[in-house]
């Protein structure tokens, strides 16, 4: 069996899981974002105990590499390089955006031309990609503000599914004919285990030397105060 661990730790909430064969084995939640460095590592190795193997005995670890937090970015990043120079094993990354839409690409009663992802980036801002059932790219992913959002959902004659964080439902009203919205902000980790179990096997892996995290955009920080 390939055991597969897989890391996010792009939000306020870390997840470590471990998949076997393309199956959901284990998994483990951290709900306090202050502290996912300090426990990143007992999560992974509890996990690893509940489904009864050991770090020598995975294949590949899988990454969600963003966009989100960027402290918590380089904490995954981090700890999933160090495991996979250590056990000489390959990494998979992808992008948030993506992985949070394969639960809704094989809803046969509900099909759509165009599956969109929209997440909170700052204020009025937002990091959105676009993909069809196949996923292949229409929209990549990338850092837009509130007009750029509205003009690229205008501008589309094809049927829509938005996929948005649960945290903006107040905010993004779409209202559009032909969009239909639902809200979501977490991955489905069986979903996950699956694809990156048939992307380990068609060796779709990254090159770790030259990957970093999907920041999508700049630090943000704020102007020093002048002072006389």
């Amino acid at each position: 069996m390939k055991y597969i661990l897989h890391i996010d730790t792009s939000t306020d909430v870390a997840v470590v899981a471990i998949g076997g064969d393309g199956n959901l084995l284990s998994s483990r939640v951290n709900t306090e974002a202050r502290n996912h460095a300090a426990v990143i590592n007992a999560n992974i190795a509890s996990a690893l105990e509940e489904a009864g193997i050991q770090l020598k005995d995975l294949s590949a670890i899988a990454l969600c590499g963003g966009p989100g937090s960027y402290t918590g970015l380089r904490i995954g990043m981090s700890t999933a390089k160090g495991l996979c120079y250590a056990l000489g094993i390959p990494l998979l990354m992808h992008n948030r955006l993506l992985l949070m839409l394969l639960p809704y690409l094989h809803d046969n009663k509900n099909p759509h031309d165009i599956y969109s992802v929209i997440v909170p980036a700052r204020d009025k801002e937002y990091f959105v990609a676009s993909y069809n059932e196949k996923l292949e790219s229409i929209v990549e992913p990338q850092h837009v503000n509130e007009g750029q959002l509205e003009e690229l959902l205008d501008n589309s004659a094809e049927t829509w599914l938005v996929l948005y964080d649960e945290h903006l439902k107040e905010t993004i009203i779409v209202n559009k004919e032909h969009v239909r919205e639902t809200a979501a902000n977490r991955l489905d980790l069986s979903n996950w285990c699956t694809y990156i179990y048939d992307e380990y096997n068609c060796n779709r892996i990254v090159k770790m030397d030259y990957s970093e995290p999907f920041y999508l955009k700049s630090v943000y920080t704020h102007n020093k105060l002048k002072t006389n």
